[in-house]
């Protein structure tokens, strides 16, 4: 008998969309004795009725060929779903979610003939024979903050007749918004957002005020068709204004020595500012999962506390 290989990934489509197909299994390939679909990751669920899914690769003969198949229509799928405006998620930069040997032995006796497998995030390739179950345990922690204080602090917030502006408000906005995000880099990138929301660029100083019209008027000078020249002072007028970095760390620096991650307010956005540039900006050297994580807990404590000193709130 020969051995054959599958792979296996997971994935979540956004709270407010469904992939529309009245099937168990929506076939994307098949070929041959190959077989690449999306089911749901509940047992006979119907993909319409699905917010958590799975698509699946069976047939193949050698593991690496599973392997890259699935790399590639991961690919695929990514630009298939986005192809139709629908957001999925493959969760791979979640916290990892293992099982020992003893759990996945502990589930033989309901699944006998079959082999048991943890289910993980991410590209999964194993045999077929015996047939895979991938078994998951899910938990929700839920954190009750202490509600006299929450009425403490409205109170006091409200004898102090504190007006939020604008700025304090989006910030607020964002802050809320990040509990909602479903991973922990998107919710990082809108924790960035909040702090963002509250920085005021201010102008540079005199002498580099002078240094940059003296590079506008040398310009004038130039052989460049004119359009060039317009979009390169433009350029040169918008560096008269600090950048978003230096005008955030003026703002954290209203913090004094309070430590964030055991940093300062300025040594602590500086690694925060250079993670989300490196999200945003694509870069090769993306931070690593666990970096955003241990960035996360902090960084709302930073949120709070610029908020409130925005404010005059102690």
């Amino acid at each position: 008998m020969v051995m054959t290989y599958m792979f296996r990934v997971r994935f979540k489509v956004g709270p407010n969309t469904r992939i529309g197909a009245q099937v168990t299994e929506l076939i994307l390939g098949e070929t041959n004795e190959v077989r690449v679909f999306l089911r749901s990751r509940v047992e006979g669920q119907l993909v319409n009725d699905a917010d958590q899914l799975e698509m699946r690769g069976e047939g193949y003969t050698r593991e690496a060929e599973a392997e890259a198949e699935g790399k590639r229509w991961i690919s695929a799928l990514t630009l298939g779903t986005i192809s139709e405006l629908v957001g999925i998620e493959f969760s791979e930069r979640s916290a990892p979610n293992f099982f020992t040997q003893a759990v996945l032995e502990w589930v033989k006796p309901a699944n006998p003939d079959a082999q048991a497998y943890p289910d993980i995030t991410g590209l999964q390739v194993v045999p077929q024979s015996p047939p895979p179950v991938f078994v998951r345990a899910e938990a929700n922690g839920i954190g009750f903050k202490n509600g006299d204080a929450i009425a403490a602090h409205a109170r006091e917030t409200y004898g102090q007749e504190a007006d939020p502006d604008k700025r304090s408000l989006l910030a607020c906005e964002m802050y809320a918004a990040s509990h909602f995000m479903p991973s922990d880099d998107s919710r990082f990138l809108m924790l960035m957002i909040a702090v963002e929301a509250l920085i005021e660029t201010g102008n540079r100083s005199a002498e580099q005020m002078n240094a940059i019209e003296g590079l506008i008027d040398h310009l004038a000078s130039l052989s460049l068709p004119e359009g060039d020249r317009q979009s390169l002072a433009q350029t040169l007028n918008g560096l008269k204004k600090e950048s978003i970095n230096s005008a955030a760390k003026r703002l954290a620096a209203v913090l004094g020595s309070q430590p964030y991650g055991e940093k300062s307010p300025k040594r602590f956005f500086r690694d925060c500012y250079n993670a989300r540039s490196a999200l945003v900006h694509g870069s090769l050297e993306r931070p690593a999962a666990e970096t955003i994580r241990e960035l996360i807990w902090p960084l709302e404590y930073f949120v709070r506390d610029l908020v409130l000193k925005h404010n005059g709130v102690a």
